[in-house]
């Protein structure tokens, strides 16, 4: 969900940045989605914004947590009713 998110925030960046860049164009028509509307001008590959994966570990600690707590539990589970078993 977190990766969604940022995924989604980062398109709103790039989407921002292809309409400055193009607004900066007066030859261009100004015309967004539309490839041939858009400024043809070619973009430093510096200037474009890059998407980096900032990663929650808040979330992904307490789904560890419920992991270990389950296999603890049913390890607990298993090892009692092993106990209480009658051996022939």
């Amino acid at each position: 969900m977190n990766f969604v998110k940022q995924a989604r925030r980062y398109r709103e960046t790039f989407i921002d940045f292809i309409k400055t860049e193009d607004q900066s164009d007066p030859e261009s028509l100004h015309i967004y989605p539309v490839k041939e509307g858009l400024s043809q001008k070619p973009v430093s590959p510096d200037t474009v914004p890059v998407f980096t994966e900032q990663i929650s570990y808040r979330s992904v600690l307490s789904q560890v947590g419920l992991l270990v707590l389950f296999n603890l539990l049913f390890f607990i589970i298993a090892q009692v009713s092993f106990l209480m078993s009658e051996v022939k």
